[in-house]
C-alpha cells in the first residue's frame, strides 16, 4: 500500500478495501479480521459481514461524522445517518498549529463534553430568529437554534434549500456533497422547522417580521483572480 493509499478521499470507491479482507481470511485461519475504509453505509457493513470478507468493521471518520452511526443503523435510522464526506477536513488536526480535531458537517466535534447532537442544552431565553439563507450554514443554524429551544424561521430566495452545495456535488465524485445537503434538508423538516421559499430578504423583510435574533447566511461570492 502506498503513501497516498494510507486514506480514502472523495475519488476514492467506498468500501475500496473490504476485498482485502477476503483475501487475508484465507491466510488467517483462527484471527479475526477487520476492515476498514470508507465504509459509510450500514448496509455494506452488513454485507461485508455476511458474505465472510471480514469478522468486524471498523469506522473512525465515519464516527466522527456521526458518533451515533451504530445505534442508528441498529434502530433502521438509517436514513437519519450523517455520512462522512471523506473531504479530510479532521486531518487538518495532524497540521503545525492545529489544537482541535473538526469535521466539515458536524459541528460538535471537539465540543462532546458541552454538547452532542442529542444533547443540547436548551436555552433560558428563547428568542424570535429570522434566518435568510437555506445554504449548509443556514440550515446548521436553523437546526442548532430549533434544538436550544428558540421560535426560527429560515427563509430561503430560490424555490429549494441547498445553495451553493447543489452546484458543488454535481462534478463526478463529489455526489458525498449531494448526500450531506439531503441530510441536512431532510434534518430540518424532521425538526419541523418553518421554511419560506422564494423570498430575497431585506431590511425591509426584517423590520416587518421583528425577529429578536436575525441572522444573514447569503452565501460567499467566488473571488476575482
Amino acid at each position: 500500500m502506498t503513501k497516498d493509499q494510507c486514506f480514502e478521499a472523495e475519488f476514492s470507491p467506498e468500501g475500496g478495501r473490504i476485498f482485502f479482507g477476503s483475501e487475508v481470511k484465507k491466510l488467517c485461519k483462527k484471527a479475526k479480521v477487520a476492515v476498514v475504509g470508507k465504509i459509510r453505509d450500514p448496509q455494506m457493513a452488513e454485507d461485508a459481514l455476511a458474505n465472510g470478507d471480514a469478522d468486524l468493521i471498523i469506522g473512525s471518520r465515519t464516527h466522527l461524522a456521526d458518533p451515533y452511526w451504530t445505534l442508528k443503523a441498529q434502530m433502521g435510522r438509517k436514513d437519519e445517518i450523517r455520512k462522512c464526506m471523506s473531504c479530510l477536513e479532521c486531518f487538518k488536526l495532524f497540521r503545525p498549529g492545529a489544537h482541535n480535531m473538526r469535521c466539515a458537517i458536524n459541528p460538535f466535534v471537539g465540543y462532546e463534553l458541552t454538547a452532542t447532537e442529542h444533547n443540547v442544552p436548551k436555552t433560558s431565553n428563547p428568542k424570535k430568529l429570522l434566518i435568510a439563507g437555506g445554504g449548509v450554514a443556514g440550515m446548521q443554524a436553523a437546526i442548532l437554534a430549533k434544538k436550544r429551544g428558540h421560535s426560527v424561521k429560515l427563509v430561503e430566495k430560490s424555490e429549494r434549500l441547498g445553495g451553493h452545495m447543489r452546484l458543488a456535488g454535481t462534478p463526478p465524485y463529489k455526489d458525498s456533497l449531494q448526500r450531506a445537503m439531503n441530510w441536512f434538508i431532510a434534518e430540518v423538516g424532521r425538526l419541523g422547522i418553518d421554511v419560506e421559499y422564494g423570498v430575497d430578504v431585506g431590511l425591509d423583510y426584517i423590520r416587518s417580521y421583528r425577529p429578536g435574533v436575525a441572522i444573514l447566511s447569503f452565501g460567499a461570492e467566488p473571488a476575482r483572480l
